[in-house]
């Protein structure tokens, strides 16, 4: 068993975690945060002081209903000019500080510089495995254009929705 109450793999333990996540997210629906949740993900974004209460309020409320946020893994984008505000509002909690972006949910969220990086990154990573793709598709064409079909071509289709101003 898991703290959330179903083991790990079982089909019905993501439709169970969501149904007991939803009084946490109403609970945490009176700070002014715009909150966003996939499994056991969540974030918000709003004003400093704001996403100060949502953070106190879901370490409280959190664990007793079986989500346990974790400071360590746990990122602050914020503008360069709100650095110095967000470190004194964040400062004794373990939560990582930055200006430039970090990766959430499989894409990038940040600055432009930072996203490009990311993108550029993905970018050669796939182009590697096109190489290795391209090899196994002298022996087996099928093979090759199933991972295709399937795998690489669906990773590119979701960092162009998801990742801002990227184009085919």
């Amino acid at each position: 068993m898991s703290l959330e109450g179903t083991t790990q793999g079982c089909n019905l333990a993501s439709a169970f975690y969501s149904i007991s996540t939803v009084a946490l997210v109403r609970d945490l629906a009176e700070c002014r945060c715009r909150q966003t949740w996939f499994a056991d993900d969540s974030s918000a974004s709003g004003r400093l002081a704001e996403l100060r209460k949502w953070w106190d309020k879901i370490n409280v409320i959190g664990p007793a209903l079986g989500y346990f946020p974790n400071a360590k893994k746990s990122w602050l984008i914020v503008k360069k000019e709100h650095l110095e505000v967000a470190e004194k509002i964040f400062g004794e909690t373990e939560i990582n500080l930055t200006t430039e972006g970090h990766r959430y949910l499989g894409t990038a969220i940040g600055t432009d510089a930072f996203v490009e990086t990311f993108v550029e990154e993905k970018i050669k990573t796939w182009i590697e495995e096109l190489k290795k793709l391209s090899e196994v598709a002298l022996t087996n064409p099928q093979g090759a254009y199933a991972a295709y079909t399937f795998a690489l071509s669906k990773q590119w289709l979701f960092l162009m929705r998801t990742t801002p101003n990227v184009k085919e």
